[in-house]
């Protein structure tokens, strides 16, 4: 099954590109032309930045669905307007009995398979990559006992928006009473909470499959978005990015005071509500700090990922993960999170419970020593599925890495190891001492091709105090970019 739109015959494609060029074709009796000839048309218009012509096609388009990702290479802001256009003639004007209504307009740049994509007959192969579970091109087609036509424009939104989503929002604002704008990937970046609750009024939210906040803002900002988060029932993808606290109204000791104790808690709370979840990403957010509990208690759906990166755990949070009960992970990373002084007995007790699913765990930069690694060597081994492990930036002995290596040897899946240079390559103000790092790495190596098959492992030092570039041992050493 192509997913490509057949091209057309030779002396086809040269008649068609003939009659755009030179525009002799009557735009007033394209309702005359077959229908199979609107896309190449349509295509070739785009080609040759025919602005009328491509409103006139869609305005005439004669299938219920228009992929534009599928006939347009990202046209320029002229001809998406004239598209925007032609959709919104067709849209006001009286149509007559038995027309074939356009009922869905898909603006992602994503493959389709060409015959389903016009007709509303693929089966749901309407990149059902990008569509929410059961919300495929059958569930895009307005049902026949609707009595208003709408059309539903399938996109992906990024904030602040650029100049085609701009142009697609003040569009909205035109003819929203003849469309339901749905989008699948929502972004959001450092725009003002205003404009995206504002946004957030026009989507159909239960089509929001992911959905990324980067620095929202103040905790008041974000705790105004839940209402809306709330209703994305078919989420299943949300990253949050970079919170920071306003240190004006911080207490002086730390922590989060009792106003931001009750955003906190909305925030984490709508986790609850989200029960399609599968992939969750928390990135440098200073109030996660004593609210892993919370946090995972809400998350009832089982995960497939959970991601946390440069945020503080207290000894209870890590406690919180051998309590959590709604788990089948595949990928656990915590990055940058200090663990350092902390019992990762929980931690144990957890990764034994996904010893059955994990596929990668990445705990990078957590401040481990060999006494924490010791604690996990013998729940590690009984991970038989892992095919990744990230352990950079940790304080690990060439023993114990040995060690790691011995208690992993029945792995017989890893295909990705990324360990640290042990300690012992360091010198008293943190470089690297080439000679060591070789010669420890080496010695490493020949330790793993003992016990396990080489596939790719790769011993890395911490980021360079000068270059903040790694050495990295593969087959070879390879030097940072100041020592090179």
């Amino acid at each position: 099954m192509s997913l490509q739109a057949p091209p057309p015959p030779p002396l086809l494609h040269l008649a068609v590109r003939s009659l755009v060029s030179n525009e002799t074709l009557d735009i007033s009796a394209l309702q005359d032309q077959p229908m199979e000839f609107f896309p190449i048309l349509l295509k070739e218009a785009d080609t040759q930045r025919k602005t009328e012509m491509v409103k006139a096609l869609v305005a005439d388009w004669p299938y219920p669905c228009l992929s534009v990702g599928l006939l347009m290479n990202k046209p320029d802001l002229e001809i998406y307007r004239a598209m925007l256009v032609g959709v919104g003639t067709r849209l006001k004007r009286e149509s007559p009995p038995g027309e074939q209504k356009l009922q869905v307009l898909d603006l992602r740049y994503v493959h389709h398979d060409f015959g389903g994509v016009w007709s509303g007959r693929d089966g749901g192969n309407h990149s059902t990559e990008t569509l929410p579970e059961k919300l495929l091109v059958e569930d895009l087609l307005p049902q026949r006992t609707l009595r208003r036509q709408h059309v539903k424009v399938v996109t992906d939104l990024h904030l602040p928006a650029d100049e085609y989503e701009k142009q697609l929002l003040e569009w909205e604002k035109d003819i929203k009473n003849f469309l339901k704008l749905c989008c699948v990937r929502l972004r959001i970046g450092t725009e003002e909470g205003s404009t995206v609750r504002n946004v957030f009024q026009i989507l159909q939210l239960h089509f929001i499959k992911e959905l990324e906040l980067n620095t929202v803002g103040e905790l008041s900002t974000l705790a105004s978005f839940v209402p809306f988060i709330r209703k994305m029932r078919n989420l299943h993808k949300i990253q949050l990015l970079r919170v920071f606290q306003d240190h004006t109204h911080a207490p002086a000791t730390g922590g989060t005071t009792d106003r931001d104790e009750k955003y906190v808690r909305k925030i984490i709370s709508q986790f609850s509500k989200l029960n399609r979840l599968k992939h969750v990403t928390i990135d440098d957010v200073y109030f996660l700090n004593d609210h892993m509990k919370l946090l995972l208690r809400c998350l009832k759906t089982p995960l497939e990922s959970l991601s946390i990166s440069f945020c503080n755990f207290s000894q209870s949070d890590l406690e919180s993960f051998a309590q959590w009960g709604h788990c089948q992970l595949k990928h656990l990373c915590l990055r940058g999170v200090n663990l350092s002084d902390l019992n990762f007995m929980p931690l144990k007790v957890f990764l034994q419970s996904v010893a059955d699913t994990l596929l990668i765990l990445e705990l990078e930069d957590c401040r481990m020593k060999d006494p924490d690694l010791r604690v996990l060597l013998p729940v590690l081994s009984q991970c038989s599925l892992l095919t990744s492990i990230n352990l950079y930036d940790n304080e690990i002995s060439t023993n114990a890495l040995k060690d790691l290596l011995y208690h992993t040897a029945n792995l017989s899946q890893l295909n990705e190891e990324l360990y640290p240079a042990p300690k012992e390559v360091y010198d008293h103000s943190g470089y690297v001492k080439v000679v060591e790092f070789s010669q420890c790495c080496a010695e490493l190596k020949s330790t793993h091709v003992n016990v396990r098959q080489l596939r790719s492992v790769c011993f890395g030092s911490n980021p360079c105090l000068d270059c903040c570039e790694r050495y990295f041992y593969k087959l070879e050493t390879k030097l940072c970019d100041c020592s090179s």
